[in-house]
Parts: C-alpha cells; sequence; structure tokens
C-alpha cells in the first residue's frame, strides 16, 4: 500500500541506500531487490514506483544507476523456470555440505544485518535463508549455538543490544510514524496486530515503551498526535 505522506525524494534516497547495502547497484534487478530488500525500513518497489510515479527502469538511470530492463527481464526468466522446476525440492539440512552452508548464511546474516535476539532474526531467517528457524533448531542450530559460532568465525561476541540501538529516540518514532501511515494504521493497538499478523522487521510496542519511557497509553497519544 502506497505511502500516502511520503515524499518522493525521500523514497528516492532510502532506495538508492537499500540498493548499495544489497551490493547490486551494477546490476540492480527489480526482482532481485523485490526477493532481498529490508522489509519495514527499505521501500517496496511497487511503493517506490506509485510514490515516485516513475517506472523501475526510470528510477534507476534517475538514481544514476546503468539498468538494462531487457537483459534483466532475459535473466531473471531463466532463474524462475529454474526455479520452477526445482520448486517442489527443499533445503535439506541432513545434507551435512548443505547445512554447512546454511549456517554459514545465517551468521553472515545475523553479522549483515545486526540480528543480535532470536525473535529477529527468526524474523528474517526464512525469507534470506530459506528455512526456518525451528528448522535450524531440529539439528541443534539455537540462536545460541550460532552466537557461539558467530564468536569463533568474526572474533567477536553477539552484542547484548537491540538491533534498533543504532537509532535515535526520534529516528526510531518517525521510523513508525512512517511504517503506519504507509499500512493506514491509527493507532498503537492496530500497529501491535498488524505487526503480530505480518512480521515485519519493526520495533516491537514494548521495545518503543522503554526506549520512549513512556507508557502504552502515553505512547498512543504521541503516535496519534504525530499521525495528524
Amino acid at each position: 500500500m502506497p505511502h500516502k505522506a511520503a515524499d518522493p525524494e525521500i523514497i528516492k534516497v532510502l532506495l538508492k541506500q537499500e540498493i548499495i547495502r544489497l551490493g547490486i547497484q551494477n546490476n540492480p534487478s527489480r526482482t532481485v531487490y523485490q526477493d532481498r530488500y529490508h522489509r519495514g525500513e527499505a521501500p517496496s518497489p511497487n511503493s517506490a514506483m506509485q510514490i515516485t510515479k516513475m517506472s523501475w527502469s526510470d528510477l534507476m538511470h534517475d538514481l544514476g544507476f546503468s539498468y538494462d530492463a531487457k537483459k534483466n527481464i532475459a535473466q531473471n526468466g531463466k532463474k524462475g523456470a529454474s526455479k520452477h522446476l526445482g520448486a517442489k525440492q527443499s533445503i535439506r539440512l541432513a545434507d551435512p555440505q548443505i547445512c554447512e552452508q546454511v549456517v554459514n548464511g545465517a551468521l553472515e546474516l545475523m553479522r549483515r544485518e545486526k540480528l543480535y535476539n532470536v525473535k529477529d532474526f527468526r524474523l528474517r531467517c526464512r525469507p534470506v535463508l530459506g528455512v526456518s528457524y525451528d528448522s535450524l533448531m531440529r539439528y541443534g542450530f539455537s540462536f545460541e549455538e550460532l552466537k557461539k559460532r558467530y564468536a569463533a568465525k568474526y572474533g567477536e561476541s553477539i552484542r547484548k543490544t537491540s538491533r534498533w540501538s543504532r537509532y535515535s529516540n526520534a529516528d526510531l518514532t518517525f521510523l513508525v510514524i512512517d511504517y503506519m501511515k504507509a499500512h493506514e494504521l491509527n493507532g498503537l493497538h492496530q500497529y501491535s496486530t498488524y505487526l503480530n499478523l505480518h512480521n515485519d522487521a519493526m520495533p516491537a510496542t514494548e521495545t518503543l515503551k522503554k526506549r520512549l519511557q513512556l507508557s502504552y497509553s502515553e505512547l498512543n497519544r504521541l503516535l496519534k498526535i504525530l499521525l495528524q
């Protein structure tokens, strides 16, 4: 759903930042971006196009990227066909080699997206790795075990801080406000309910209350004022 109050120029900045973060600036495929963008923080392709009133190709050129639409369509068509043929096959963690690849991918994900707690990791596990956190657990890779492997691989321990610690209170608040406007959520109850249904990577109500040192009713009142 488009963000009614979004500034097209801000959307362009966020979109460019996410493309660079994903490392696809040399070939900013819409399909690859759709599969990998950070939901809840970066704009979706459809939202970006709707808000800016530009096609994906025009957006990429406007952002200064080289983009060949026909080439990407052809490449993605081949990938899609290959994926379709193998659609019934699932990632087999019972295969030691595949399992090791998935675990390494999990460690890289934790480092790249600063996933410092099991709740955030669980949300990103299946979309990025292709396996659920429960599946990893069944093969002995709990978040605690992954933290040990993380320390062994990178020589540092997982910090016990929230992924939202890099945001100031103001930035965190307006991140939530933008999200609520984008999804037409009118209050804290709707926000919490929507998050529980969609598992988007956004700060939980308890996180907001703790960071802003507000009660539920005070936080709800603040959000409603800022939504006006």
